[in-house]
């Protein structure tokens, strides 16, 4: 389902186009782009691909081995807890939503903490902690779970001695990673220490120190914030609700998924707690573990409340059935039959007439030089387009200049010289204009990852008025721009200043 709706051009830049961008960087010599934004080192297995595929290629093997990636634990949860587990997991909304929501490494993540969980309940406690080692690996907010697998192994296993050093890895690590790797390799793009005063915890505190204080001795203060806000109580209830809320009958093995939760329901951006992105990877396989240990009790609770014991099986799946229904993006959901949810609609994954034209236009338009300078609708995201050196997302760089950075600029000997200084060279990046626009008007609206409520076609009008905004965008863009190919409202624009391109 991922590889159609790639290849029908119903996928995101933020994040698929995004990563398959830093992906053939990457094989392109441009290692620094492991480092952007997060510090994620299994980006140099994901760049493989593009040794051997073209651009367009690679994105579907990449999806391909998400997928493949993504349905491994059903082969554990099978042999160790049984049919019901396999189940449990395979309708478990989460999994569908970091499967079909482009890709992210992320993903990683949920079969590596399966193996934690398989291997430690097997009494390998030393290969249960290199995978929690290779945590952290995936992407720096992780390895605050890697630290708390290491309490996990204090508390069930009475290993203090590896559990300590485990902790003290994943806190270690994350402190290197956020302070250093990502403040010297997203200095071109990003002001760290203004990121996090004005970002998604700044209402913690400045710093982290600030914010670590305020989770200690105000714990009431935060509690009653997130109860105020209603969509985190929704995120809690579906990612419980959906499994009954057995996995509380055994919290000791949701003990990893504490540092994830903690940094979804204390953000203020909705996107770190809404149930249908991929934040909810590093919980799935603690929430199915203690769903999967907590089914005996579950079942005693049944019996002691006189239910008979041949329905709660039964009872069991449709309750699972159901929820998978309402929540999940999967053919047999709500969401993938109603026109409302565009990005998990059944069209969405059919072929058509128009993708392809629109695939030859670009083609034939747009050209193959991969230092042309482009900016793109945020929903209309082509393989191609990965090969290029400089993308922006519209409008950035079609209705006024934008800052490009060199971050061929950045290495190894500078990042040790930002160590032991512990200062940032300064650098004023050149703002560009785009060299070619590519706009598809019948996709929905996005000015830069904000989007529009896209119903039926057409953008569902706001309060702020997102498509009057979009609309002057769009006319600014056309006053620089020069359209060279238009086509069903879907058009490919030529900066007239750069003709010689």
């Amino acid at each position: 389902m991922s590889v159609l709706k790639y290849q029908n051009l119903n996928t995101t830049y933020f994040d698929l186009g995004l990563f398959l961008n830093n992906f053939s960087m990457i094989a392109s010599g441009q290692w620094q782009s492991l480092f952007l934004s997060h510090i994620q080192p299994f980006g140099l297995l994901w760049a493989i691909p593009f040794y051997f595929f073209s651009t367009d290629w690679a994105g579907t093997v990449i999806l391909t081995l998400q997928a493949a990636v993504l349905v491994l634990p059903v082969i554990g949860l099978y042999r160790y807890f049984g049919i019901i587990s396999a189940l449990a997991f395979s309708f478990y909304f989460p999994l569908w939503y970091n499967a079909l929501f482009d890709f992210h490494i992320d993903h990683i993540a949920i079969p590596i903490l399966f193996g934690f969980f398989f291997f430690e309940r097997n009494g390998k406690l030393l290969h249960a902690a290199f995978l929690a080692v290779l945590l952290a690996f995936v992407k720096e907010p992780f390895a605050l779970q890697t630290a708390f697998c290491g309490l996990y192994l204090c508390a069930t296993r009475k290993n203090y001695l590896l559990g300590f050093l485990l902790t003290l890895f994943g806190i270690v690590y994350f402190t290197l990673a956020f302070q250093y790797f990502t403040s010297y390799f997203n200095s071109p793009y990003i002001n760290i220490e203004r990121l996090i005063s004005s970002g998604s915890y700044g209402w913690l505190g400045n710093n982290i120190q600030e914010m670590i204080q305020l989770m200690i001795t105000r714990p009431y203060f935060i509690f009653l914030e997130i109860l105020a806000n209603q969509d985190k109580v929704k995120y809690f209830l579906y990612l419980f609700g959906a499994l009954g809320f057995i996995p509380f009958l055994r919290p000791i093995i949701l003990l990893p998924a504490v540092p994830i939760l903690l940094l979804s329901l204390l953000s203020n951006t909705p996107e770190h707690y809404s149930y249908n992105s991929h934040y909810t990877a590093g919980l799935i396989a603690p929430i199915i573990m203690a769903f999967s240990e907590g089914l005996p009790a579950a079942k005693k609770i049944w019996a002691k409340a006189t239910f008979p014991n041949n329905l709660f099986i039964p009872t069991l799946v449709c309750g699972l059935l159901v929820c998978h229904i309402l929540a999940a993006p999967s053919p047999i959901s709500r969401k993938f039959f109603i026109e409302k949810s565009w990005f998990y609609h059944y069209s969405v994954y059919l072929p058509s007439k128009r993708s392809k034209m629109i695939k030859s236009a670009l083609k034939m338009h747009l050209p193959t030089n991969p230092e042309i300078v482009i900016s793109i609708q945020n929903s209309l995201n082509f393989g191609d387009f990965s090969r290029h050196k400089h993308i922006f997302v519209f409008p950035h760089a079609a209705t006024e200049k934008s800052p490009i950075a060199n971050m061929s600029k950045l290495s190894w000997d500078g990042f040790w010289d930002f160590i032991k200084n512990k200062e940032l060279e300064k650098e004023v990046p050149i703002s560009v204009w785009a060299d070619y626009v590519i706009l598809d008007l019948k996709k929905p609206w996005f000015i830069v990852a904000q989007g529009c409520h896209w119903i039926r076609g057409k953008c569902f009008e706001d309060k702020q008025g997102f498509s009057n905004n979009f609309s002057r965008l769009v006319e600014k863009t056309e006053e620089q721009f020069d359209t060279i190919y238009e086509n069903d409202s879907f058009m490919i624009l030529k900066n007239r200043s750069n003709q010689t391109k």
